[in-house]
């Protein structure tokens, strides 16, 4: 009886002990991280940023793999047929974990279908308009929207995303209308202003800063909690007096559901390490993102609370999507 105890109190100290050598024996070849967008963009920069720090981190290449289309269903329907062993990452925004989720009728559900690993970082929007269009201020454009209903147009990266609720939101709150006029992604979207062709369009710092800085056009408004520090002089709509204008757009990471819980929280506690390196910080800066790296915990939280807030906004504006 002695020995049969013995033994049995090795037993359950060798399987008390195997969640702790699974994560020591993972990742024993490279990664990949899926982005639903093609190069260029702020998503694939997030991806790109987090791949080269995670390679670093886990001693093992990091690859990323670009899967664009379907407004990004096909890059997270990608990930979610993957094996769910660790070795396959998506990169993902709000635009494709909350927009999507209320504007159109995808085929995945965030928090049911995936695993939420933490936000990475976020950066709010800037409110462009055209130089030609004979406002400085966002009191301004307000004024001239309201003299003229429906009258001038905005641009988005696509129906439905961030970019296009995010005016929906603008328009709601000052209490204006506008034509909205979507395109497949934000570069073609903030060439057309540039061009002339659309009277504004909520931007990526990114995306915008190089060409206002140029006079090519205005920035009236950030949408963050305080003002960018590369545009100092642009006031935050909350400053402005449209604190409900306040909302960011957030990049993160997840993986296929089922993936083990030691390599989660691996991966957690990795990115979670990246906010305090200031190289990760500076790749962030020139993202015109700026850190966040919680938890999976928060990144629950943030989906179960947004989510409900946009649906409520489309529902107030009457908006449909094919």
């Amino acid at each position: 009886m002695q020995r049969f105890r013995l033994v049995l109190a090795v037993l359950l100290l060798a399987v008390a002990a195997l969640p702790v050598r699974a994560e020591e024996a993972w990742p024993q070849r490279p990664l990949r991280l899926v982005v639903p967008y093609p190069p260029g963009g702020v998503t694939d920069g997030f991806g790109r940023l987090a791949a080269e720090w995670l390679a670093q981190r886990l001693g093992q290449p990091v690859v990323v793999e670009n899967r664009s289309g379907a407004s990004g269903a096909l890059a997270i329907e990608y990930v979610m047929a993957s094996r769910p062993d660790g070795y396959t990452v998506l990169v993902s925004s709000n635009s494709q974990l909350v927009f999507q989720q209320v504007a159109g009728h995808p085929s995945y559900e965030p928090l049911r279908d995936l695993a939420p690993i933490s936000i990475m970082g976020r950066n709010p929007a800037v409110l462009a308009v055209r130089a030609d269009l004979g406002v400085a201020t966002l009191a301004e454009f307000v004024a001239l929207l309201r003299q003229h209903p429906g009258q001038y147009d905005y641009s988005s990266a696509g129906a439905g995303g961030a970019s296009h609720l995010a005016m929906v939101l603008f328009t709601q709150v000052t209490g204006t209308s506008m034509q909205h006029v979507p395109y497949r992604g934000g570069v073609p979207a903030m060439q057309d202003l540039l061009a002339g062709v659309v009277a504004a369009h909520a931007a990526a710092p990114s995306d915008a800063l190089p060409h206002a800085s140029g006079g090519r056009i205005r920035l009236l408004a950030v949408t963050g909690d305080r003002r960018l520090p590369a545009a100092p002089e642009v006031p935050t709509t909350a400053e402005l007096g449209y604190p409900q204008l306040t909302l960011y757009m957030w990049n993160s990471l997840l993986a296929p559901l089922g993936t083990p819980a030691p390599v989660l929280a691996r991966l957690e506690r990795e990115i979670r390490a990246a906010c305090g390196d200031t190289t990760f910080q500076a790749g962030l800066a020139r993202l015109g993102a700026e850190p966040v790296c919680g938890s999976s915990a928060d990144m629950a939280a943030t989906l179960r609370t947004e989510t409900p807030m946009w649906r409520e906004v489309v529902r107030t504006a009457g908006l449909t999507f094919d």
